[in-house]
């Protein structure tokens, strides 16, 4: 394409180049409604069947949707007595331990189940 029929930045563009206005917009539209519907019907079943076969990736998945830094303000803090807070941390500890051996316990279980096909 020679210099002269290219895009000039500051110049209007020529009639009937490029794409058409809002088109990308659409397709990008159209694309986000398709996996939405897809997800509706079959994402809970595509979920579970990830959650069983492939524990370490759904971890993964689940991992990636948590935000890296959470914005505590202070005042939600800062209303809680000491004592609340160190039941709430126990609280989270205990959540997080049986998430880890739940975690485990499906990673066994499809070891086993590798093992015995």
């Amino acid at each position: 394409m020679s210099k002269e029929h290219r895009f000039q930045p500051g110049h209007p563009p020529t009639p009937g180049g490029g794409r058409p206005a809002g088109s990308r917009n659409r397709l990008t539209t159209l694309l986000l409604n398709s996996l939405v519907a897809d997800f509706e019907q079959f994402g809970p079943a595509a979920v579970k069947l990830m959650r069983l076969e492939r524990p370490a990736e759904y971890i993964k998945v689940i991992a990636s949707l948590v935000p890296k830094e959470l914005l505590v303000q202070e005042s939600a803090l800062s209303e809680m007595s000491d004592d609340e807070l160190v039941e709430n941390l126990a609280i989270i500890r205990r959540l997080k331990a049986r998430a880890a051996a739940v975690l485990v316990e499906q990673i066994e279980q499809k070891t086993d189940e590798t093992t015995k096909h």
